[in-house]
C-alpha cells in the first residue's frame, strides 16, 4: 500500500513540473538569444528531421515575439532566427547545397 501512495505521488509530482526545454537530441537549447543588434529572441520550438532511421538535424525557432500561430508568426515583423544543428555528421556541404 505505501508503494502505491509513492508511485502514485511520484507520478503527480513529475506530470505537474513544468518541463523546460533545456536540452533536446542531447544538444543543449538556449531559452533565448541575442543578435548582433542587440535584439533578444525566444526560443518557440523545435524539430528533428529524420531520414529512415538516423536523426539527421535539429532546427530550433527564435522570434522576437514568440507564438504558437503559424500564420501569426509568419506575418509579424518581429526578427526571426532558425538555427540548425546536424546530428548526423556525415552531412556534407555538398549535401546541403545538393537540397
Amino acid at each position: 500500500m505505501v508503494a502505491r501512495i509513492i508511485i502514485t505521488a511520484l507520478i503527480l509530482l513529475f506530470v505537474s513540473c513544468p518541463i523546460s526545454a533545456k536540452e533536446i537530441a542531447g544538444v543543449a537549447i538556449d531559452e533565448q538569444i541575442s543578435q548582433s543588434d542587440g535584439t533578444t529572441l525566444h526560443f518557440n520550438g523545435a524539430g528533428i528531421r529524420s531520414k529512415f532511421v538516423f536523426k539527421v538535424y535539429l532546427a530550433m525557432l527564435y522570434l522576437e515575439n514568440p507564438n504558437k500561430d503559424r500564420q501569426a508568426m509568419i506575418s509579424d515583423s518581429g526578427s526571426k532566427q532558425l538555427i540548425m544543428h546536424f546530428l548526423y555528421k556525415k552531412v556534407g556541404k555538398d549535401d546541403l547545397v545538393e537540397a
